[in-house]
This record gives C-alpha cells, structure tokens and sequence, in this order.
C-alpha cells in the first residue's frame, strides 16, 4: 500500500516548480525570478479525496488478497508435512499390531488421491484476486509433487508387507531344506533326516497360512494398477513353489539314505563281532581278579579296577548304541545280559580295591598331614563310608566262596574301627570356633601343650600324645568353643545383614524435601534381631562377646526407637503441610503454623542429611536424632491439638460443619478467599443443596439440587467475611426463599388450574403446598359432609396428573409429578378411609391420626406476610422447616408409615 501511495504522492509533486513560459517568450523583460506555473497541493480536498480513495481501494483489494491466501491454509498441513516422519508413524499405529495394517494403507492413498484431486480441480496455475495477478503454479507443482510422493509411499508400504512375507517364508524354506540334504554320518543322523521329512507337510501347511497374508496386499497392489517389483515377483514364485521342491528333494535324500542305512548295518555286524570279542576278554579278566589278594600290591590293583571300569563302561555304552541302531535298521534287537553280568561280578572288586586305596591314602593325609588344614567333617565322611563297603563287600566275597578276599575286607575294616575311635575328637577339634583362648583352656584341664596353629602339628602327633584318654576334657572344651562361635557367626551375621540397606528417600510431590519409607521385611528382621540379641545377652557362652552384644543391642534399640519416632514425625507432617501450606490457615492459626515452620524447617534439614546417608544403621544410631523427633512429635501433638480446636470453633459457628470431616473442613478453611471451594461439599451441609449459582462478581443468586432443580434465592447475597458466616446467611436465605416460594404457590394455586400450577413450582413446594390445600379442602368437605364428591375430585386430580404424565415433560416436571402421584394416592386412599368410618366431625381420630398441613398465623405476627406453615397429627404440631429438599422420588406411603409418623 505505502508504495502505490507513493506513486501517486510522487505525481503530485513531480508538477511543482515546473517554470512558466512567459519569461522565455517574453526576453526583453526584466524579470527579477522566473515563475513557476501554478500546481495542486496534497493538502487539497480533491488530492486528500483520491489519496483517500487509492488507500481504500489498496486495502480493499489487499484484504482480498489475504482472503485468497488463507485459502491456502487447509494446504499448510500438507506442506509442512515431513514424508519420513509421516511413514515412521504410520508403521507405529496400533493397527499394524492388529493385522489392521492394509485397511490403514489404502485408507491413506485414498485420502491422500482425494487430497491430489482437489489440487488439481481447486488450485489453478495463475488467479486474479482484483488488481493482482497470483502466481500459484509453484505451489500447485509442490502439492503436486507432495501428493505424489505420500501416495507412491504409501504403495511402497503396501508392497513392503509381501516382501517381507515371502523372504520370511523363503528363509524358513532354505533353512529347512539345508537340514534336510546334510550328508548322514551315521545312523543317528540319518533318522534326524527321516524325522525331518517327515514335517514337510506340517511345515509347507504353516508357511502357506503365513504366505496367505501377502495376497491381501498383492491383490491391492494388483487393484492400484502397480507392477510388482522383480524381486518381490522371483521371491513369491520360490515360496509358492518350494513345498514341491522339498518332497521331491525328500524323495532322493530317502533314496540315498536307504543306501546308507544297508552299509552301516553290515558294518555294526563286523563291529559287533569285534565288541564279543572284547567282552569275552573282560569276563576272563574279571574272573581272575579273587585270585588278586595281596595287599602290598593295592595301589596297582585299583589301577586296574579303574581302567577295567572304563572298558566296562564302554563296551555298555556301545551295547546300548548297537540297540538303538537295530531299532533303526527294523532287525530284532540283541541280548547283552551278558555285560550286564560281568558288571555284577566286577562291582565288588572294583568298591574293595577303590575304597581301600581309598582308605590307605587318606589314612596317610589324615594322620601326617597339617593339623590346621585337616578336614575333620570330610575325614568323618569317607571314614564311614569305607567302613560300609568293606562290611558289604565282605559279605559279598563269602557268598562267592573267595576267603581271602573277605580276610582283606575283614582287616582294612578292623584297620578302619581302630582309627574310628579318634575322628570325634578331631570332629572337636576342627571346630571352627576354636580360639587361642580354648588352646589355653585345654592346655589347663589336661596339662599337654597342643601346638594346633603350628603347620608342623599332625594329627597324628596328637594320637601320639594321649589325647585319647582326656577326650571327654577336650570336648567339653570344644563344645564350648563350638557355642561361642554360634554366637560369633550369628553377630556376624547380623552385622553383614544390614551392609546396604538402606532408607527409601523419595521427593514428596512438590515440596522441596523428602520423605522415608523401610521395608517391611527390614523393619520385621530388626525386630528379629532384637529379640535375637536378647536372647545372647542371656546364654552362659556370651561372656567372650558380652561387650559387642550390649553394644549391638543398643544400637538396634537406638534405631527402632529412632524410626519409631521419625515415622510419627513424617505421618504428622505430611498431614499438616498441606495444611499449613495454606496462607489462610497461617493467617487464623498463627502461634501453630510458627510452631509447625520450626518442625518444618528441622524436617527438611533432617531429610537432606538422610538423603545424602540413607544407610539404615547410619542415618537411625544418633541419639540426638531421637531427642530431636521426640522434640517435634511433642510439638506436632501441640499443633494437632490447637488444629482441633479450631475447627471445633468453626463447627460451633457454623453446626453444619459438624457433617463434614476434618480433611474436608480444612479443604474449605484452606481456601477462604476462594469462595467456589465450598461448592464439593454443600451436599454434605445442606440435605439437598448440591451447587450454588455464583456470578461473575460472586454474587450467589440460587441453590440448585443434585437431581438439577434450580430455586432462586429470594435474596441475593455476596461470600463475606469467613465461611462460617456467610454459610450461615446461605441457610438463613435458603429458609426464607423456601418460605417465600410456598407463600407465593399458596397464592398461585387458586389463580390456575392444578394441572398447570404443578409445573411452575419447586418439587418440595408443590408438595407442601399440595398437602396444604388438601387437608383445608378436607375438612370443608368434613364439615359439609361431602366426602364423596371430595373423592371424586381427588380422583380427577389423580386422572390429570396422569395425562400429564403420559405427555412430553422435562425431567424435573416428571421428577415433581412422581413424587405428587405417591401423595395423592395416599390421599385418595385417607378419603376412602373417612368414608368408610363415617367420619363427620374435625375432632374424630380417623381425621386427626392423618399427617395434615396448616398454614396459620398469630396475632402479634407482624411481618410482611405473616403465617407460617405447621404440620400437625394427633396432638403433636410441628413448625415446617423450610430445609430445601430437593427434587427427590418418594416412597409409596404405607399403613407403617403412618404408624410411624405417629410414633
């Protein structure tokens, strides 16, 4: 716009200065100046008109141009639109996880082919837009471009499926038909081959479901027109036919075992022939062995057993291949019993040679060995076990008749009983609870030195020293020894069991600190463990670790009590801080919130150092922590107390508050200022209000109901002053717009007919002033004796209220008319009754037992519209309450009602 103003502003001063002709023409003059001609200003009306008129007509054309451009706008999407990130996210849609994947493909390329379409159609190449001529070829050439690429990837995502299907199926083909021609080495191999073909079906039927999920997308690709790629062509040609392919190569593959099968068959007859041989070898061998009887020879002869075993085990190994292969070839299988004997006859050889050996070696380790590295527990094993086998091995060698194999038995046994007598005691000994302390002791009760921790002591130097006569002393002392280093390991235990424990230190929501929380299985093993502790401090074995256990048991009561008193600390705290977080509350609470900001402020103090060392043992075992939690529990009961106090307070203001917990009170005493925080919970201080109509300026203008009834406050009120009391001018308004709704329906009812009058008034009201009428029109008709043309009038009211029950009404009109229908046909019921009790008088109890509305005034009532509506029965008259009720279904009214209405 500045610039075609320009142009015009230029012109018009390109014409001032222009030189007059009169001074050329006339020469011979003086002229003092040349003149100019006379020319237009700006400041012209005319000028500043059509300057005016040009900037219009720019803005005109240029707020057309903009119109234009914003139709653009719907393309911007499109443009911006990064086509990697746009594919990545398509292939992250849940869709594709549930098999949804071409709906959502073809959708796209639909979408994106309607998008290039309405290109083509709506976007030209050039466009006149007033004075302007638009060139929109290149953005028409990018959308273009944009949509031809989208839908093109798009196409490529649906061909991308099958390909990726078939090299799936293609691979899993391959792999199978590589297992399937690898040369047989064996036997074993070859019925994994046979076994292998014999899936062929199973397999080529789970390839071909699997290969089923490429022809949806092939015959999509095949409806857009789209040659498939030769890759995809030559990978869906192989899959479709490599079922065909792996049974004809199964066919050759069985041809070929078949061979095999035949030779390996006749070479396992020559190796069998071999393995009988060598079996007959070992039967003889091992029917020599009683006649292998001399003792000196015993290493030599386990030795042999050993190597005898190692051929044994071979020729049973080869026995059970032989049997599988048979079972292979279809050929009956062949009895090897026979190694099955040789092994009976061999065992008892092959136990007395090895356990005696056994035996003499670890006598030697045992006896001349280190005492300090004896293993007493591992000595006690093979005594006992050596000791077995020769007692059963003896027997076995005498039911075969071989007496000097038994007499070998009969004296490594008596070698073994002899050396039994000492193991107790190196048992004893060995414990690994004894000390340089228990040393000494021995040394006192028995009078020998023995040098345990020297490493040339042996156990046998002891067997040596006596120390079988005084086995009772060393045990004794041993045993002792074996208790205090119960106690020891279990103090060590203790100790290594809170290594790494540590407090669970998290961030309390926003508050800037911490809070702690312990494992219920760390809080359970602490108290385990005092009571463990306990109980050492009261076994006669303590006294070598009575210092360490009076301190472990005071650094564990230390910690109990120290999280005892912390989690009361933080359970308080975290109840109080959001309260005294509330400036409404410091501001009513002053002395309790200073008291809780110095608790507060030691907290968080408290919980930065337990971040830091969260280590159970660590942060708990400081007494000055305890006397700090006892400090702020104290002081917390303080404040929780004072806390109590006043809300006790405010509930006395306001007795409503008594309906409401202490969390809710505070909720709303939180939030003072704010007077929309009260609306959650006005359900639980009034009977029926469930929200208040606030306008902009807060001024509350109605009540309404849960059921959605709205009622007017026949006065208008704003939140001032604290909550309790302007509360308690919502219940004074709520009372008088109540009243103030009956006394005007009281009214209203004689002007309309009832049918309308039902639905221009609150439920509560139509109710009460329904009744009201009722029992006015009862005893008129009491009185005059008209009972029955009083039920027939009941009746039609009952009848229209049932017509406007069948028509079209809101659903707080058929709320109210519900309600009204269960009234009205208890009082057309109390009218049958009269009735039928020829009720005649005011004063007969048929009348007076019913529930009857009244509305009456006194004489000294001097307000606008004195009177007030009283409910009576029997002798009982009760002062409506004007509680807003509501728009609430009633029960149908039974006998039991009535019963207890009088009651």
């Amino acid at each position: 716009e500045p610039v075609e103003l320009d142009v015009l502003e230029n012109g018009v001063r390109s014409l001032h200065g222009i030189k007059s002709l009169e001074p050329g023409i006339m020469s011979h003059l003086h002229w003092t100046t040349w003149p100019v001609t006379a020319s237009v200003q700006m400041t012209e009306p005319l000028v500043a008109d059509a300057r005016s008129r040009v900037a219009d007509a720019l803005k005109n054309s240029v707020d057309s141009l903009n119109a234009y451009y914003s139709r653009y706008d719907e393309h911007l999407e499109v443009l911006r639109l990064d086509v990697n990130a746009y594919v990545k996210s398509l292939l992250a849609r849940d869709e594709i996880e549930e098999g949804e994947g071409l709906r959502l493909f073809t959708g796209e390329i639909t979408a994106h082919e309607a998008g290039l379409a309405k290109i083509l159609e709506t976007v030209p190449t050039t466009q006149v837009v007033g004075p302007f001529r638009v060139n929109t070829s290149h953005v028409r050439e990018f959308l273009v471009a944009k949509y031809d690429t989208l839908i093109e990837r798009c196409k490529q995502l649906v061909a991308d499926v099958p390909m990726r299907v078939c090299e799936e199926v293609c691979r899993v083909y391959k792999e199978f038909n590589a297992k399937l021609v690898t040369p047989a080495e064996d036997p074993e191999s070859v019925k994994d081959v046979r076994d292998h073909a014999e899936t062929i079906p199973l397999t080529c039927n789970q390839q071909k479901v699997v290969l089923n999920e490429a022809y949806p997308y092939l015959e999509a690709l095949e409806a857009m027109r789209r040659p498939l790629d030769d890759a995809l062509g030559k990978l869906l040609a192989a899959a479709q036919f490599f079922p065909r392919q792996l049974e004809d190569t199964a066919r050759l593959v069985e041809e070929q075992n078949a061979e095999l099968m035949l030779k390996f068959q006749e070479d396992q007859a020559a190796e069998q022939d071999d393995f009988w041989s060598q079996a007959k070898n070992l039967e003889t061998t091992v029917s020599e062995l009683g006649g292998f009887t001399d003792m000196e020879e015993c290493a030599v002869n386990a030795a042999r057993v050993e190597e005898m075993m190692a051929e044994l085990k071979e020729l049973q190994a080869r026995a059970d291949l032989y049997n599988s292969r048979e079972g292979m070839f279809g050929v009956k299988q062949t009895d090897y019993g026979a190694v099955k004997k040789i092994a009976e006859q061999f065992d008892p050889f092959y136990q007395f040679w090895t356990y005696a050996q056994g035996w003499r070696d670890g006598l030697a380790r045992w006896r001349d060995g280190a005492f300090i590295a004896l293993d007493a527990e591992g000595m006690d094993r093979d005594v006992t076990a050596a000791f077995k086998v020769m007692f059963k091995m003896g027997k076995a060698f005498n039911q075969r008749q071989l007496p000097d194999c038994a007499k070998n038995c009969d004296a490594i046994r008596q070698e073994i009983e002899a050396f039994r007598v000492y193991v107790p005691l190196a048992l004893a000994m060995r414990s690994p609870g004894m000390r340089e302390r228990h040393w000494e002791k021995i040394k006192v009760e028995i009078g020998l030195e023995i040098p345990a921790t020297d490493p040339e002591f042996t156990f046998g130097a002891a067997i040596e020293m006596g120390i079988k006569g005084k086995e009772d002393e060393i045990v004794a002392v041993c045993d002792v020894a074996g208790k205090e280093y119960g106690i020891e390991t279990a103090l060590e235990k203790m100790h290594g069991e809170w290594e790494g424990i540590a407090l669970d230190v998290k961030e309390y929501k926003e508050t800037g600190t911490y809070v702690i929380r312990i494992e219920d299985e760390h809080a359970q093993m602490l108290d385990d463990q005092i009571v463990m502790t306990q109980a050492m401090s009261f076994s006669p074995y303590k006294a070598p670790f009575a210092d360490e256990i009076a301190t472990w048991e005071k650094t564990l009561r230390m910690v109990s009590d120290v999280l005892e008193e912390w989690l009361e600390v933080q359970r308080s705290w975290q109840y109080l801080e959001p309260i005294f977080g509330s400036d409404d509350i410091m501001e009513q609470l002053p002395l309790e919130g200073k008291r809780f900001g110095a608790v507060d402020r030691q907290w968080r103090k408290t919980l930065v150092v337990a971040e830091e060392e969260p280590g159970v043992i660590v942060a708990c075992n400081k007494k000055e922590l305890l006397e700090l939690f006892r400090e702020s529990n104290r002081v917390l009961d303080g404040v929780q107390k004072g806390l109590a106090e006043y809300l006790e307070m405010k509930r006395l203001a306001f007795s409503r508050f008594f309906f409401l917990s202490n969390d809710e009170l505070l909720q709303i005493l939180s939030q003072t200022k704010n007077a929309l925080a009260v609306q959650p919970h006005l359900r639980k201080c009034f009977e029926a209000i469930h929200s208040l109509d606030f306008e902009q300026d807060l001024n509350i203008t109605a009540m309404n109901s849960v059921e959605g009834e709205k009622v007017p406050f026949s006065e208008h009120m704003y939140p001032k002053g604290p909550v309790e009391i302007w509360l308690g001018e919502v219940q004074r308004i709520m009372i008088q717009s109540c009243r103030q709704s009956i006394i005007d329906s009281l009214v209203d009812y004689q002007a309309q007919k009832r049918a309308a009058w039902v639905k221009c008034w609150p439920a509560m009201t139509v109710l009460a002033v329904g009744c009201t009428y009722w029992t006015s029109e009862g005893e008129t008709a009491i009185k005059a004796g008209k009972l029955a043309r009083w039920f027939d009038k009941n009746i039609s009211q009952l009848n229209d209220l049932t017509d406007l029950v069948r028509g079209k009404l809101s659903r707080q009109e058929r709320g109210t008319l519900g309600a009204l229908i269960v009234i009205d046909v208890h009082a057309r019921d109390v009218v049958t009754l009269l009735q039928n009790q020829k009720v005649t008088a005011l004063s007969d109890f048929d009348w007076v037992a019913q529930l009857r509305y009244y509305w009456e005034s006194k004489e000294d009532d001097e307000r606008e519209q004195p009177g007030e509506l009283n409910v009576k029965m029997v002798q009982a008259s009760l002062p409506f309450g004007y509680e807003y009720l509501g728009n609430q279904p009633r029960l149908v009214v039974t006998p039991l009602t009535d019963r207890c209405y009088m009651t």
